[in-house]
């Protein structure tokens, strides 16, 4: 069976029991702001994985990711991972297309997305975002994340940020490469070093 299509029944049922260990992780993070000035990779448990420190040594970096997030779950917790970061690199969304029902739909994936994004430019006008695509997961998914990454484009040139387009280095026929991922959602490390190809360049001028 299609590893998504298994996401899409079974995956409801775990936020429904509750989710312990993002819980106890998001108490971390409210208890620990991250410096002023960091670099903040926010979102999901794409985010979290990243060993963001060890591929960019020069700068000050925080991960604020969080395994199961959906756009609901870090909107409630953005105020508490903020403290006037100098660059946001958001990735989000994904859990949106497997979670309950109501939160599937891709307008309001984008529209939530989009709060997203106007809330940090309110709280801190200096802080340059990065929002970064949807990343491919299986065929049977490509046509609802290429619509959904193409509003979140449209959001990025509205409010005048950086989209990070990611399917280029990801994605083969619609789907995640294989050589990329174990489960056509999280990535290998091979995949994590195609990330960092195309971040490196715009984190190069940062101090």
């Amino acid at each position: 069976m299609n590893s998504d299509k298994i996401y899409l029944a079974v995956v409801p049922l775990f936020f429904k029991i509750g989710r312990p260990g993002a819980t106890a992780r998001r108490a971390r993070y409210a208890a620990d702001k991250p410096p002023r000035g960091s670099v903040l990779f926010l979102g999901d448990s794409l985010a979290m994985r990243g060993s963001w420190q060890e591929w960019f040594p020069h700068l000050t970096v925080a991960n604020r990711g969080i395994d199961g997030d959906t756009t609901v779950d870090l909107r409630e917790r953005l105020d508490e991972s903020l403290n006037e970061p100098a660059v946001v690199s958001l990735i989000i969304g994904t859990n949106d297309l497997h979670a309950a029902h109501e939160l599937r739909d891709v307008d309001g994936i984008a529209s939530r997305i989009d709060d997203i994004v106007a809330h940090i430019a309110d709280v801190s006008p200096s802080t340059q975002i990065l929002l970064t695509s949807v990343l491919p997961r299986t065929a049977f998914l490509s046509e609802t994340i290429t619509a959904l990454n193409k509003k979140l484009h449209g959001v990025a040139r509205t409010r005048s940020l950086a989209y990070v387009d990611l399917w280029p280095v990801l994605a083969v026929d619609g789907a995640l490469r294989p050589e990329f991922t174990r489960d056509n959602l999280h990535l290998t490390p091979a995949g994590y070093a195609a990330w960092v190809s195309v971040l490196r360049p715009l984190l190069a001028s940062r101090p």
